[in-house]
């Protein structure tokens, strides 16, 4: 069997294990993944952590309230309850770990208005994914390029969402943003790949191994630009963001140039 062909199961694979975490997620919470309050309404409350902090004991000390630690100098404890008694979870978390008042930050969304962000949210990505498949279609007249285009979207989508479930970001009116960020890279590198297979003359492996090598750069560089906003940065939702972006991108990288640039192949080599 030739190598593509087998390089193609590790996407497979890569994306049946996410879909089996977010199926997972399904059955204990009812949903595949957790949302901030921006999407369900409630309160958010944002404490610097200068000391040490058990999260485990926090967790069971605080009841019907989400925890999460979120990194940076220093960690930044989110915590989320649909209740709006910022007081009296305040007052239980002083036996867990020392704060200074001043600096705690809280946010408050009522329920209406957060299952609005949520509504409008899912009819962003609903569009998104429909005009994907329509200007790709349109272009390349062919129902093949069109699907590879549209399997990848999904495939990044499903892959950043168990990748969110696994490390603790929840989903929010940012990350959402980043999501549809993420929607857009990846039609460029398809692009590029869909052309060079179809419309480009001469010998396919020469042409995506041309093509690839400009796409993997894209990806490099957008990868490295994203570290040091992860890693330096002290605002949790900008840390949120590039992660959401940089597992896209890398994502976005396997599904494109092993499992789209395999079909492409398949069905080239078949007409």
């Amino acid at each position: 069997m030739e190598r593509w062909k087998l390089l193609m199961i590790f996407p497979a694979l890569l994306l049946a294990i996410s879909i089996l975490v977010l199926i997972n997620n399904y059955v204990k919470r009812g949903e595949i993944i957790e949302k901030d309050v921006e999407l369900t309404g409630g309160m958010v409350i944002s404490v610097p952590v200068r000391g040490e902090l058990n999260l485990e004991k926090l967790e069971e000390g605080l009841e019907d309230v989400s925890v999460r630690l979120v990194g940076g100098s220093p960690p930044m404890l989110i915590i989320q309850s649909p209740e709006r008694n910022a007081t009296k979870i305040l007052e239980s978390l002083r036996e867990f770990v020392n704060y200074d008042l001043e600096e705690v930050e809280i946010g408050d969304i009522e329920p209406v208005l957060g299952e609005v962000f949520w509504e409008q949210g899912k009819m962003a990505l609903a569009l998104a994914f429909t005009s994907i498949a329509l200007v790709i279609f349109l272009l390349f007249r062919s129902p093949i390029p069109c699907f590879t285009v549209i399997l990848c979207s999904i495939s990044n989508f499903i892959i950043t969402l168990a990748a969110m479930s696994i490390f603790g970001v929840y989903l929010s009116l940012a990350t959402l943003g980043a999501l549809l960020m993420m929607l857009g890279y990846s039609i460029d590198t398809n692009m590029l790949l869909t052309t060079a297979v179809l419309k480009r003359k001469g010998d396919i492996e020469s042409n995506i191994k041309k093509v690839r090598k400009t796409g993997l750069t894209i990806t490099l560089v957008g990868l490295l630009s994203l570290l040091p906003i992860y890693f330096l940065s002290n605002n949790p939702v900008v840390q949120e963001i590039s992660f959401v972006l940089g597992v896209g991108i890398a994502a976005e990288a396997v599904n494109t140039w092993i499992q789209n640039a395999g079909i492409l192949r398949w069905w080239v080599m078949r007409r």
